[in-house]
């Protein structure tokens, strides 16, 4: 090991990519797991069926925790990158489309596809930790996975409040579009596969 590689970061150039990737979608599922409480009001106010509005994120956060729970021998099997890619997409597909829901039902069905691809994003990225990062980096990248979604997880309704000042509830899902596309790009090559496949951590 080089003088270099000792006092490498989790955010050095060589981890960077699998970095952005990870962060972002953490941050990004934990936004939307409770920034949406902050739009409920106009959610409601555009699609009636005040009835069903707890369920806009009691059915995302039930549907992420169930998924991450049953996900680890898909991960095992398949590997965090292809995971990763099913999860992105349908993270940020479902999430978009919610911009666009006609209705509270439709809405909610959104929803809880949103909180499948949210499940999946967290188990393959805690995955992709401990096989993207050498043994002396895992510790302190788990924390900081921990730390982004803390924070995100606070900041969220206040974040969806600042944006709801200039813009409509809509863009609170719309965020995942751009965002989605840029993890999806910077995890596409850079998570490992199956753990027979992942290279020797150094």
């Amino acid at each position: 090991m080089t003088a270099t590689e000792a006092t490498a970061g989790i955010l050095d150039r060589r981890y960077r990519p699998a970095a952005i990737a990870i962060f972002t979608t953490v941050s990004l599922a934990a936004f939307e797991g409770m920034a949406v409480s902050a739009a409920l009001p106009q959610v409601a106010a555009d699609l009636g069926g005040v009835g069903l509005l707890p369920w806009v994120i009691t059915s995302f956060l039930l549907a992420s925790s169930i998924v991450v729970v049953l996900s680890g021998p898909f991960i095992d099997g398949l590997g965090p990158r292809r995971i990763f890619r099913i999860a992105v997409i349908v993270f940020t597909v479902a999430g978009t489309a919610a911009a666009f829901a006609p209705s509270m039902t439709v809405m909610i069905i959104l929803r809880v596809i949103q909180g499948v691809g949210a499940g999946l994003l967290l188990s393959s990225t805690l995955s992709g930790v401990a096989l993207v990062y050498p043994q002396r980096l895992i510790g302190r990248a788990y924390a900081a996975n921990s730390t982004v979604w803390g924070v995100m997880s606070v900041a969220g309704p206040a974040l969806a409040a600042a944006m709801l000042t200039y813009l409509n509830w809509r863009w609170i899902f719309l965020i995942n579009l751009p965002l989605g596309l840029i993890s999806l790009v910077a995890g596409w090559r850079t998570l490992p596969g199956p753990v027979e496949e992942a290279r020797v951590r150094l």
